[in-house]
């Protein structure tokens, strides 16, 4: 039995680096869904400060991933949304090891350097 949307929206924003070195800072949040509770409760536990703290971990590093596999040029395209997409997919592709579905993502990026 899969949830309604939950949104999650960290504090703080992340700092990571493209693949050429450029510091980037970055806002995100994004929507999940708990579609299978039997693999969500035993890995990152039912207490939902713990499961976001878990998921944002996760998102992080996927965001690190992703931009970190790309150079500045790339990031700072005119298409956000293929950016935003690729991470999300990179995202689902871990939380669903514990029963959530990623629905949606938005990120704001923003170069340092």
């Amino acid at each position: 039995m899969a949830t309604g949307p939950i949104e999650f929206r960290p504090n703080a924003p992340c700092e990571v680096r493209s693949l050429d070195g450029t510091r980037f800072v970055v806002r995100y949040s994004l929507q999940y869904r708990i579609t299978d509770p039997l693999r969500l409760y035993p890995t990152i536990m039912r207490d939902r400060g713990l499961r976001e703290s878990a998921l944002g971990a996760i998102a992080f590093a996927g965001i690190s991933r992703t931009i970190g596999s790309l150079m500045k040029e790339r990031l700072l395209s005119p298409d956000p949304l293929s950016l935003a997409k690729t991470v999300m997919e990179e995202v689902e592709t871990t939380t669903s090891d514990f029963g959530i579905s990623i629905s949606d993502m938005h990120l704001e990026l923003s170069a340092l350097e």
